[in-house]
């Protein structure tokens, strides 16, 4: 027995009433079986090389294949081959239903009985059997559901992530059944994930609006009142308002307000959802692209006055580079002429080191006042980098603001170091003047 038609049987059984499923990811336990169909279980888990126990009715160990039904019903425990971390195979439907519940944690699953392969934004759905090395997802970050969702219901319908719940490659396939048991669950995840409130027992969805709304969900499968149609707007909702992290902040409300707009009606049910969906995800866009264009603009703006605040911070850096090196040039003539004047007509030498220490003192207080200049502006570009200029990348950021900044302040710092130099050995010459006595 193939491995798909063991899958089969095992559903078919249970369809039938001949049995109880619980499927975790390491085994396949069954309950009440009869004896052919205990049978049929054991030769065709032994055909695949798989371990398995049995226990009767009367709790003792079943050897080998040798089933009586008097001893009926049975209960039969398949162990399933081990699998690498982060897969899950899955055997049955019904184990398909029970192991979805713990999805999050998954990226590979391989299904026995599945024909067409599909995947999500975190996961993907193979034959069980497929080759082992089908290549890794795109990564896809997005942000949870829960924190654009008040949940007040207990257990929590709001999943914490969407990404396994949103379909990226694969259609509709109602001759699917393994997509169809993944699409049901996913039609109710992606339903929650794009209101505002999720509230009560049976549970209600409520758009905050205006005007406020709330509109019951049914139980039992979405599917049967959504169809494809309203499955695949459902699907483009939600993936058009998650799938960039930096955007849902604004993209979800806008949903949720064309939402509330399209249940104005009392009698609106989730059978209008299906209708107008598609209007609603146009009208979310449209809102979108507004504010993007007003945020572009207000963008443009903000860029242009970042522009002059760097040439004005250049400029200011550069003046002060020039002045510093007029200081410089002055405090240089103004000491030669201190030590010509020493040496050709013997001036007092107190006069002359009094002079000396005030052009040096006037050259080291321009070097700090330009210093303390670029450091004031440094740290208020810092303090205002996150408030006002968050949106631009570090990258960028660094690329216009901060690296003309510091060229500028480079071309301060290697004069000011120039300065100190010559100012230096400009106090050394006339310290070396003014101790050495004069010849007659």
């Amino acid at each position: 027995m193939e491995l798909a038609e063991l899958g089969l049987f095992i559903d078919e059984c249970r369809n039938r009433g001949g049995c109880d499923i619980v499927e975790s990811r390491e085994s396949v336990a069954l309950s009440s079986l009869n004896t052919e169909d205990a049978k049929s279980v054991i030769n065709g888990a032994g055909s695949l090389g798989w371990e398995w126990f049995g226990i009767d009715a009367s709790e003792a160990v079943v050897q080998g294949g040798n089933l009586m039904d008097d001893l009926a019903p049975f209960r039969v425990v398949l162990t399933k081959p081990l699998v690498r971390v982060g897969e899950a195979c899955v055997l049955t439907r019904r184990g398909f239903e029970q192991l979805l519940e713990s999805l999050d944690d998954v990226e590979a699953w391989r299904i026995a009985t599945l024909v067409e392969d599909f995947s999500t934004y975190s996961s993907r759905f193979v034959r069980w059997g497929a080759p082992e090395d089908f290549g890794d997802l795109p990564v896809s970050i997005m942000k949870s559901p829960r924190k654009f969702v008040r949940d007040f219901t207990e257990p929590r319908r709001v999943v914490s992530d969407i990404r396994p719940w949103l379909l990226r490659q694969g259609t509709w396939n109602m001759d699917e059944p393994m997509f169809m048991v993944w699409a049901s669950r996913a039609a109710r995840a992606s339903l929650y994930a794009i209101f505002d409130e999720v509230e009560g027992e049976p549970p209600s969805l409520v758009l905050r609006g205006p005007p406020k709304r709330s509109v019951p969900v049914p139980a039992g499968d979405l599917l049967d009142i959504l169809g494809k149609e309203g499955f695949d707007s459902l699907q483009e909702a939600a993936i058009w308002v998650y799938e960039m992290a930096s955007e849902t902040d604004m993209r979800h409300p806008l949903m949720s307000a064309e939402l509330s707009r399209l249940f104005m009606p009392p009698e609106a049910t989730l059978a209008t959802l299906r209708v107008q969906l598609v209007n609603a995800i146009e009208g979310a866009k449209t809102a979108y692209q507004l504010g993007m264009s007003k945020l572009s603009s207000d963008t443009l703006k903000m860029l242009t006055d970042l522009r002059k605040s760097v040439i004005d911070e250049a400029s200011k850096v550069g003046d002060a580079t020039r002045q510093l090196v007029a200081t410089v040039a002055t405090a240089l003539s103004v000491g030669i002429g201190l030590v010509a004047a020493r040496v050709a007509a013997g001036a007092d030498g107190r006069l002359i080191g009094a002079v000396t220490v005030v052009i040096t003192a006037y050259v080291l207080a321009a070097i700090w006042a330009g210093h303390r200049s670029i450091k004031l502006q440094n740290d208020v570009r810092a303090q205002w980098k996150s408030r006002t200029y968050g949106f631009m990348a570090t990258t960028d950021y660094d690329q216009l603001v901060d690296g003309p900044a510091q060229n500028a302040a480079n071309l301060f710092y290697s004069v000011a170091w120039a300065a100190l130099f010559l100012v230096a050995a400009l106090f050394l010459v006339v310290v070396w003047v003014i101790t050495v006595p004069l010849s007659r």
